[in-house]
């Protein structure tokens, strides 16, 4: 059959046994294709600026029949360009929808804004107290964080601090050029083969 509707209301295209694995209370939709990948087109044809071309919505219904909270992800067209399109991500904090995530045609990641700095590609964290961290675990991390008079680079209290250089972004034969240990020393290291300073 090319669709099967279980009485579960499962709903299967391709195949006549949607939700397969038995996820438990959930409603399903199964599409299988037979040779390749399934795929789910979402098509728009508004010529129109920043239009948008498919939109996934997640909605919370808190057993009622009214929507009480929403996620969306949106593809839309850059500007008038019918040919460059941008991937957006949208949360909702106290029932304020806003966009948190974009991801632009040039492949820049935006966080919390729509600010691109033109570099290609790159990561922006934008908000009022911006921070990236890079967390091991409650005793491994490192933060950059900006704040409104000043910013700030921090990390574990009883750990060093290590800056230098490798022959590859995967860190083979790092070679440590400086070190700010526990005890806030800085030592350097001149790893300069004609021994110039």
């Amino acid at each position: 059959d090319a669709l099967t509707i279980d009485a579960s209301q499962n709903v299967g295209i391709g195949t006549t046994s949607p939700n397969s694995i038995g996820t438990s209370g959930a409603t399903t939709l199964s599409i299988q294709s037979p040779t390749t990948s399934s795929v789910i087109e979402l098509q728009d044809k508004n010529a129109g600026t920043d239009a948008e071309l498919g939109k996934i919505e997640f909605q919370n219904l808190n057993n009622t029949t009214s929507v009480t909270g929403r996620a969306l992800i949106i593809g839309s067209k850059v500007g008038t360009t019918h040919n460059s399109t941008n991937l957006k991500f949208y949360t909702m904090n106290a029932g304020s929808l806003a966009e948190r995530i974009r991801i632009t045609s040039d492949g820049q990641v935006l966080i919390g804004g729509a600010t691109d700095l033109g570099f290609t590609p790159n990561v922006i964290v934008e908000g009022t107290q911006p921070c990236l961290a890079l967390v091991k675990d409650a005793d491994a991390f490192f933060n950059i964080n900006v704040e409104e008079d000043h910013a700030s680079i921090f990390y574990d209290h009883a750990k060093k601090l290590e800056i230098g250089h490798a022959v590859n972004s995967g860190g083979t034969t790092f070679t440590t050029n400086m070190v700010i240990d526990a005890n806030s020393r800085i030592s350097l290291s001149n790893n300069d083969s004609s021994g110039e300073a």
